[in-house]
C-alpha cells in the first residue's frame, strides 16, 4: 500500500504514543457483565483503578524496552477492551450499511491487526527509556453521559513538561463497558480513521480498502 492511501493519523501522531498508553492504562473488565448497564461513575472506577496496574507494569524497563512484551500487553490489556465491531461501524459510517456481512468481518479482523502494530509501535516509541510517574493520569469530571448506554470518561495526562492533555474515552456498554473512540486533545481516532478509509471505500470499494490493510498488516509482519 502506497503512503497516499496508506491509512494515517496525521492530526493525532505526536500524541499516537501518549494515547496508547493511555489506553493501556484505562481499560479494564471491573465492571461486572449485566443485563443493563451501571451508573456512568463506574465507567470512572475502572478507568482509576486499571491505571494504577498499568502504571506499575510500567515501570519494568524488561517491559517498556522489549516490543514484543509490548505487543503481549496490547493484546491482552488493550484489545478485549475495544469493541471493534461498533468502532468499525463508526469508522466506515454509511458505508458498515451497504457491506456484507463477510465483508464485515474481513474489516474488522484487519482493522484489529493493524491497530494492533499501530499501537504497539506508538507505545513503544513513548516508553522506550522513559520513568512513567505514577501520578501521570487524573480524572477529576464526571462522566458526560450521552445516554445509559454510552458515557465520555476523560483524563488529564501529565506531559514531561508539565501541561496537560485532555484524553476523552468513549465508552459503550454491553454486558461490560468497552471503548470505541478515543479523543486526544478534541481529536477524535475514529474521525481521522474514517476520514482516511471512506475516501478509499468512496474511490475504489471496501474490498480495495480490506486488501490495502491486509497488505500492510503483511508488511508489519515480515519487517
Amino acid at each position: 500500500m502506497n503512503n497516499r492511501s496508506a491509512p494515517s493519523l496525521v492530526n493525532v501522531r505526536r500524541y499516537a504514543g501518549m494515547l496508547v498508553f493511555c489506553l493501556l492504562c484505562c481499560l479494564s473488565t471491573a465492571a461486572a457483565a449485566t443485563a443493563e448497564p451501571p451508573a456512568a461513575t463506574t465507567a470512572r472506577s475502572a478507568l482509576e483503578s486499571i491505571a494504577v496496574r498499568m502504571v506499575t507494569a510500567l515501570q519494568d524497563p524488561g517491559v517498556r524496552q522489549n516490543e514484543r512484551q509490548l505487543e503481549q500487553l496490547v493484546r491482552t490489556e488493550l484489545v478485549p477492551h475495544i469493541d471493534f465491531r461498533v468502532s468499525a461501524n463508526l469508522v466506515l459510517g454509511p458505508h458498515w450499511n451497504d457491506a456484507s456481512e463477510a465483508q464485515r468481518d474481513a474489516f474488522i479482523e484487519e482493522f484489529r491487526a493493524f491497530l494492533v502494530r499501530f499501537y504497539t509501535s506508538a507505545l513503544a516509541s513513548h516508553v522506550d527509556s522513559k520513568e512513567i510517574p505514577v501520578d501521570i493520569m487524573s480524572f477529576r469530571d464526571e462522566p458526560r453521559v450521552k445516554d445509559p448506554r454510552q458515557v465520555f470518561v476523560r483524563s488529564y495526562v501529565t506531559q514531561a513538561d508539565g501541561a496537560e492533555v485532555a484524553v476523552e474515552y468513549r465508552m459503550f456498554w454491553h454486558d461490560s463497558w468497552k471503548v470505541i473512540d478515543v479523543s486526544v486533545a478534541g481529536i477524535s481516532m475514529v474521525q481521522n480513521y474514517r476520514s482516511n478509509f471512506t475516501t478509499t471505500v468512496k474511490q475504489h470499494g471496501l474490498d480495495t480498502l480490506i486488501a490495502q490493510l491486509q497488505e500492510r498488516n503483511r508488511s508489519f509482519v515480515t519487517n
